[in-house]
């Protein structure tokens, strides 16, 4: 009786290890579609450079927080930015971005500005698989008046 036990979970044994190799191989196979599990997302990446428009000079230091990221950037000593990340969702995306000059008197003192940005799902470019919906690209060039 024992020994028929034995033989029945061996042969059991067998066949589950077959049944799982055929899954294996069969979801391996090119034969059949991909799935991809995740949330669509996709790159933004914003760059633009500050000037002051008195003078159109570049102003460096000024500190740039973009809201849906919560990350903080700051203008080169040529005004120029440029940040990259991660957004989630295919649709419609708005970004709101502020810039705040908290250098003080270094450079001048400046007004903050406020602004949104509007990205369009035809703005995303290299679109990969199912999820990856690409890359959008903004370039925004901002003047910060002189504080009076």
């Amino acid at each position: 009786m024992k020994h028929l036990k034995i033989k029945i979970l061996t042969a059991y044994n067998a066949a589950i290890v077959a049944v799982m190799g055929i899954l294996g191989l069969t979801s391996s196979c090119s034969l059949f579609p991909r799935v991809e599990y995740g949330s669509p997302h996709a790159t933004f990446e914003l760059s633009g450079k500050v000037t002051s428009s008195a003078t159109n000079e570049p102003i460096g230091n000024i500190r740039i927080v973009l809201e849906n990221d919560h990350d903080t950037i700051y203008t080169n000593p040529d005004g120029t930015y440029k940040h990259s990340y991660k957004v989630f969702g295919s649709g419609n995306q708005t970004f709101k971005v502020k810039y705040k000059d908290i250098d003080g008197t270094e450079n001048g003192e400046f007004q903050s500005l406020d602004t949104i940005v509007r990205v369009k799902p035809s703005d995303f470019k290299g679109k990969s698989g199912n999820w990856y919906i690409g890359t959008a690209t903004k370039e925004i060039d901002v003047s910060l008046k002189p504080k009076e």
